[in-house]
């Protein structure tokens, strides 16, 4: 299975505290990969599988492989492997924006990104220990609403209220699909409140 940039930003999901190793990686599987820190989960698909590895460029000296098990990749890791993915699509070249698969020694996993020119695999050993079963956790049954917003205004409401606090606290209402969401917070002398309009559903 090929993977995207998106795949290996979970990184910044993972926990850096060093009390559970096993959540110092991202989970990867051959559905895709996710992280926590126990405060927030983010599970990312991996792309469709019409992009797989007889997609992939030969890569000299490399050899990609469809693994089928799953394992824990170690944060930094990621991140180097999130630096080698090309940000834009050159099929001339050859290039994709995706990440494959290395075959490595056993205990040990590595990626490669489709750049045949600026070849810089990523080899890591695999971090020891059972990544939580964390798919119960989401809910499954029907929600009370669904309301859809800008990402990007988000965002930036998110950016404003961590910074208005020490503690970085906002309490978020909700009042139907199709009315403003009510962002509050507050500090030592001040309060601020804030609405996002939902995205108009065609």
């Amino acid at each position: 299975m090929l993977y995207t940039r998106h795949n290996f930003e979970v990184a910044d999901f993972c926990d850096a505290s060093g009390i559970r190793p096993e959540l110092a990686g991202i989970l990867v599987t051959p559905i895709g990969t996710a992280a926590t820190d126990s405060y927030v989960l983010l599970e990312v698909s991996s792309p469709s599988a019409d992009n797989a590895e007889k997609d992939f460029p030969a890569i000299p000296g490399h050899a990609v492989k469809a693994r089928d098990d799953q394992f824990i990749f170690p944060r930094e890791a990621a991140r180097q492997v999130l630096k080698t993915i090309p940000k834009k699509t050159d099929t001339s070249r050859g290039i994709l924006l995706r990440a494959a698969v290395l075959e490595t020694d056993k205990g040990f996993a590595g990626f490669v990104a489709a750049d045949p020119v600026q070849i810089r695999p990523t080899i890591a050993k695999e971090i020891e220990g059972k990544f939580p079963e964390y798919q119960q956790i989401f809910p499954t049954a029907e929600p009370n609403s669904i309301i859809s917003v800008n990402a990007k205004y988000l965002e930036k409401l998110a950016k404003f209220f961590a910074g208005l606090s020490k503690t970085g606290n906002v309490t978020i209402k909700t009042y139907g699909a199709h009315d403003p969401i009510l962002f509050e917070a507050s500090n030592e002398v001040q309060t601020a409140r804030a609405l996002l309009m939902p995205l108009r559903q065609s």
